[in-house]
């Protein structure tokens, strides 16, 4: 059974811009969320028909406008049959912002000369989820950029209702945003699995801290660590592929009780590592991670490393020599020192 059956989420990923610049990673970040939102053990507890993902595609060109009203319609008519808790609104794709406060998602048919009103206005989105269906608690995350385009606007929903529901101004909110206003955001190749695939750096973050990264003793994230999480990770993560990015919580009134946690995940147990470099190696080294993932590359005589990681297997590889240095480690309050 799911552990939030009131909890409902609306999911976009759109990677498919074919008059602007099209994007790689926005449908599996999207795709990756819904997963986390789905899994009853320690994510987000939604039962899989009350989260409703919507990815492009291109032929045709989707979604439209219209594709988002009818998830909105059937999120409104199933809520008031169960009640309707803490919604979630995810998007991963091109976005601009006219206002310190606005984030406007863009729709496949975007584009910065012909089409800058086809993108979706999220304030008038907040106010549909908080005044027409009354969820108690509102949680965005938007993993997209928030320049300033000229000339741009953006669409509010189609549906509407007569007048707020009752309890409507209750509602507490979370928003997180991939960068700061007027500020792009990125995405990147990663190695997962022995091969390449691109995300979003604030998605990445996002997952990392909801798996556990950003988990309290008890199991689960506070709202308050979320944020902290967030705002203290996609600096770095963005900073290893030579991006600049700060991800930024305007608002977040949840209260850092168990109710509003988000998900269930177990801490995970860090360890601080610092790598050293022998004089003789001075080309470029690459450290693999537990999955694979490649996280981090550096010439080697440009200074030591100094790395706060997950336990587990790590290797060490000289693409110059091609030598290379398994690493496995504990958890543990001092600084384990390594030279390579």
């Amino acid at each position: 059974m799911p552990k939030h059956p009131d909890d409902y989420a609306l999911v976009i990923g759109i990677n498919h811009y074919p008059d602007y610049r099209p994007l790689e990673g926005a449908i599996k970040d999207a795709e990756d969320f819904s997963r986390w939102l789905t899994q009853g053990a320690d994510g987000g507890g939604l039962e899989l028909a009350h989260c409703k993902t919507i990815l492009s595609s291109n032929p045709p060109l989707k979604p439209v406008w219209d594709d988002i009203d009818l998830a909105l319609s059937e999120i409104r008519d199933a809520a008031r049959a169960t009640g309707a808790r803490r919604f979630y609104l995810y998007f991963s794709g091109h976005g601009h912002a006219s206002g310190i406060e606005e984030n406007n998602l863009c729709l496949g048919r975007w584009s910065p000369a012909g089409a800058s009103r086809l993108a979706l206005d999220t304030q008038a989105y907040y106010q549909f989820f908080a005044e027409c269906i009354g969820f108690q608690e509102i949680v965005v995350l938007l993993d997209c950029c928030r320049v300033r385009v000229a000339g741009a606007a953006s669409l509010p929903p189609g549906v509407n209702c007569p007048k707020p529901v009752a309890g409507a101004g209750k509602t507490r909110f979370f928003k997180a945003f991939a960068t700061e206003f007027q500020s792009a955001s990125f995405e990147a190749a990663i190695t997962q699995d022995n091969a390449p695939i691109i995300r979003g750096h604030f998605t990445r973050a996002l997952l990392a801290a909801l798996r556990g990264g950003a988990a309290s003793p008890g199991g689960g994230v506070k709202p308050s660590a979320l944020k902290d999480y967030l705002e203290r990770q996609v600096p770095r993560i963005a900073a290893e592929a030579k991006h600049n990015q700060t991800a930024t919580v305007p608002q977040n009134n949840l209260p850092d009780e168990p109710a509003s946690y988000f998900g269930s995940a177990s801490p995970i147990a860090r360890a601080n590592i610092k790598i050293q470099f022998s004089d003789q190696r001075a080309g470029e080294v690459v450290l693999i991670g537990p999955a694979n993932v490649e996280l981090k590359r550096a010439r080697a005589d440009a200074g030591d490393w100094s790395l706060t990681l997950d336990p587990g297997l790590y290797l060490l590889v000289d693409q110059v020599s091609q030598e290379e240095k398994p690493i496995r480690f504990k958890p543990e309050e001092k600084v384990r020192d390594v030279t390579f």
